[in-house]
Parts: C-alpha cells; sequence; structure tokens
C-alpha cells in the first residue's frame, strides 16, 4: 500500500495562492453547492405541494436508478470525449429543467409531470457533476494544491 503525502500546510497566503490559480473554477463551485442545496428544496416544495410520503419515495427512487444509469453512461462518455464541451451541455440542459421544474411548478404540480421534471433534472445534474468532477480531480492530480 502506497503513502501518499502532501506538501500543502494551511495558511492564508496557501488559500489565497489556490483561490487567484484557480478563480475560474470558483464560480462554478458556488453553483454547484446552490444547486445541491436547492434539489434539497425541491423535495421539501414537492411533500408540500400534497404528495405523500409515500410518492416522495417513489420519486427518490426512480431518480435514483436514473442517476445510476447517466452515471455509468456519462461516466464512458467522458472517456472517450471532450470534457468541457460535456460539462457544457450539462449545465445548458440543467437550466433548461430547473426553468421547466419552475413552469411546472407554478401552473401544473401534477405527480407525473413532478416526477418526469425530477428524473429529467437528475439525468441533467448527473451529466454536469461527472463531466465536472472529471476535470476537478485530473487538475487536482497534476498539481500540488489538492
Amino acid at each position: 500500500m502506497s503513502q501518499e503525502k502532501t506538501h500543502f500546510e494551511f495558511s492564508r497566503k496557501a488559500m489565497r495562492d489556490i483561490a487567484l490559480k484557480n478563480r475560474n473554477f470558483i464560480l462554478p463551485e458556488i453553483l454547484d453547492n446552490l444547486g445541491q442545496d436547492a434539489g434539497v428544496l425541491w423535495f421539501l416544495f414537492i411533500f408540500v405541494t400534497g404528495l405523500t410520503v409515500l410518492d416522495l419515495g417513489i420519486l427518490g427512487v426512480i431518480s435514483s436508478l436514473a442517476g445510476i444509469a447517466i452515471t455509468h453512461l456519462t461516466g464512458r462518455f467522458i472517456d472517450t470525449r471532450d470534457k468541457h464541451k460535456i460539462i457544457r451541455f450539462g449545465a445548458i440542459l440543467t437550466t433548461l429543467a430547473w426553468i421547466a421544474s419552475y413552469m411546472i411548478a407554478e401552473y401544473a404540480p401534477t405527480p407525473l409531470l413532478l416526477y418526469i421534471v425530477t428524473t429529467i433534472r437528475g439525468f441533467a445534474i448527473g451529466i454536469f457533476s461527472m463531466s465536472y468532477g472529471a476535470v476537478m480531480f485530473n487538475r487536482a492530480r497534476r498539481s500540488h494544491d489538492a
């Protein structure tokens, strides 16, 4: 078993240097975290909308199965294609899925439409986060600020 060692020390200067060197990743990280928080709020909205706990469970199972499938397919796709194009596609698809979520929530919050839009949004977020994560892990592997 090999032991990995890092020569990083937490200091204000080191943190500032990392932030400056990776400034183009700060906004995507913030948006990615906000998207995860919004996902939690979405499930609360669905519950308040009048769906039962069973409906939430079914929705969670459907979303999880969709997530498994999209994670596998996206992972294979990332290995052979341009990760940055996949990130852009995932970001655009995620944005459109959130807009569709809002429209459905506002005008037609039926269980079937909520299931469909949540599953589509799960696909979109999976595509974005898998490709973005691959870029970030490769970047961390190449640099000493991991």
